[in-house]
Order: structure tokens, then C-alpha cells, then sequence
């Protein structure tokens, strides 16, 4: 399956319902976040909206348009999610690879975050652990 799909979505909520280990590591995680993913292979825009609760991803959103779609340029809407994180399909695979930091890519521009950062901070780990565990489902790019 391939990274970012709707099929590789699955597996992951799957995951964060089941991994003992992970769940350890975000009770108490409890936020939605917003992705946009630039450009995947096959020429779409990404929107993913989460709702994470007690780490356990209980809903999303997954929404696919051609590129360069509107899901680059509509108003973000903090009621809805604590961040929209946006960025290339590439900067995000390279994450999920370990090939690139979520730390070193915000530090080079390869992808934003928006939204109040002192919340941000607070679900770092939480993030953090949800990314490594991204990172275990099989995938191609």
C-alpha cells in the first residue's frame, strides 16, 4: 500500500488502537490535527483532518484532489484542529523513512505548522510517538 493512502491510513488508526506500547506513551493525547501533503505521486493534494483520543486515533478525514488544489490556500480554521501541518509529499516521506527530522524539516522550511505553539509543544511527544508509529506500517512511496 502506498504511504498516505487511504488503505495506509487504516492501518495506522488500526495500530493506534492496538500497539500496548505506543498507547503507553500518549494517554492523555487528545487533539485533532490537520495535514495538508503536497503533491503525491499520483498528482493530488492531501487533507487530513485526525481526532485523537487517549492516543488512539477514533476518526478522520482523508480528502485527495488534484494538485495544486484549494486545500493549499483555504483558511485555516482553529476551532477545528489544534495545527494544520502542511508540506510536501516528499518532506513528509523522508520523515517516515527517518531520512529527515520532523524538527530539521520545520528548521529548513520543507514544511510549516500552524496554530498556537505553546499547544503544539504540549503534544510534542504525543506526536512524536504517533510519527514512529507511522513510520512501522509497511509501505511504498
Amino acid at each position: 500500500m502506498r504511504f498516505y493512502s487511504k488503505e495506509y491510513m487504516e492501518e495506522f488508526k488500526r495500530k493506534t488502537n492496538t500497539d500496548e506500547a505506543y498507547l503507553k506513551k500518549t494517554k492523555g493525547f487528545n487533539a485533532k490535527m490537520l495535514w495538508i501533503v503536497y503533491d503525491d505521486p499520483d498528482g493530488n493534494d492531501i487533507r487530513l483532518l485526525i481526532e485523537y483520543k487517549e492516543g488512539k486515533i477514533v476518526h478522520y478525514d482523508f480528502k485527495k484532489k488534484k494538485a495544486p488544489s484549494d486545500f493549499r490556500t483555504e483558511p485555516w480554521d482553529e476551532s477545528i484542529s489544534i495545527t494544520r501541518i502542511h508540506g510536501s509529499y516528499n518532506t513528509y516521506a523522508k520523515m517516515n523513512k527517518k531520512e529527515l527530522s520532523a524538527m530539521g524539516a520545520l528548521g529548513a522550511k520543507l514544511y510549516r505548522a500552524d496554530g498556537d505553539m505553546v499547544k503544539i509543544m504540549v503534544h510534542l511527544g504525543n506526536m512524536t510517538a504517533s510519527g514512529d508509529l507511522m513510520a512501522t506500517v509497511p509501505c511504498t512511496y
